[in-house]
């Protein structure tokens, strides 16, 4: 392995939900290379492999995402850790799927309060910093179902949307500070996504099996045998982190640059259709 670029030293990466998945992937990806990383988990020595291997670059802070005041010790915890955070990479989430009929009102408020408004407080904690030190990178990790949504999927790509359009508004109030964000949109990699990180619908309602049942069934079938490499997507990730004009969107996989493009085409072709209807709604110009 080529020893650590000690210029990378001074680059500290903020890493939520790195116990698994591409949390875990870029952790290990930019550790190899001499980054500092601070990585969240939820539960003690969730890293301790990493630990080991690392003990000087990295850092395990202990955080649920939905709690506010975990949230402010993380961000305190890892900016005393490191004197400065240079990106901050919003990747704790998980998936909610099933009917929307059959979800309770508990599990969909979970869900938004983990994928959306943990990235937003998240955000907000290191704004101030970024700004006092003159700029900052966040890469907020949505999702395919971000733009594309599955039967199935309602809440889990609401929260994606949702955190899609916060980041639309903060890269068009911030750049100018130097604080840019970028959106992640991966499609199936090979991560428990899939697996024991997703959560059902508390209700099957057998009338929408029709629509439901073949996504569901994919996803069990999906499982452990999806195409992206989630070591590929962490190098895809740091590139555009370092890039000098990093792009808004990244998707990451091949069904991502097949999906998203099917979607707007099929927007736009909408659009057209219906301009008729929906456009001459202005009031008529003076008369």
């Amino acid at each position: 392995m080529q020893p650590p670029n000690p210029i990378n030293m001074t680059k500290t990466w903020f890493i939520t939900g790195c116990n698994a998945g591409l949390g875990l992937a870029l952790a290990k990806h930019l550790l190899s290379q001499g980054y500092q990383v601070v990585g969240t988990v939820r539960r003690p020595n969730s890293l301790a492999d990493l630990l080991q291997q690392y003990p000087d670059l990295l850092l395990e802070v202990i955080l649920d995402v939905t709690h506010t005041v975990q949230i402010e010790a993380a961000i305190k915890q890892a900016i005393d850790w490191a004197g400065r955070v240079d990106v901050v990479v919003n990747n704790a989430g998980y998936g909610l799927v099933g009917g929307l009929e059959g979800m309770t009102m508990d599990q969909i408020r979970h869900q938004m309060e983990t994928n959306f408004f943990g990235a937003v407080a998240i955000t907000k904690g290191f704004l101030a910093h970024f700004r006092v030190q003159g700029g900052g990178r966040f890469l907020h990790v949505s999702s395919v179902a971000g733009v594309n949504v599955s039967p199935g999927g309602s809440i889990y790509s609401a929260s994606k949307f949702a955190l899609e359009g916060m980041s639309e508004g903060l890269m068009k109030e911030a750049s100018h500070l130097n604080i840019f964000s970028t959106i992640i949109e991966p499609g199936p990699f090979r991560t428990d996504w899939a697996g024991r990180s997703l959560v059902y619908a508390a209700e099957e309602i057998p009338d929408y099996e029709e629509s439901l049942g073949a996504f569901k069934s994919y996803l069990s079938q999906a499982d452990g045998r999806q195409k992206g490499d989630p070591a590929k997507a962490a190098a895809a990730i740091q590139t555009v982190a370092e890039a000098e004009n990093p792009p808004f969107r990244l998707p990451l996989g091949e069904a991502a640059y097949r999906v998203i493009p099917t979607k707007l085409a099929s927007v736009a072709a909408e659009l057209q259709a219906w301009e008729r209807v929906g456009k001459p709604t202005d009031f008529d110009p003076a008369g």
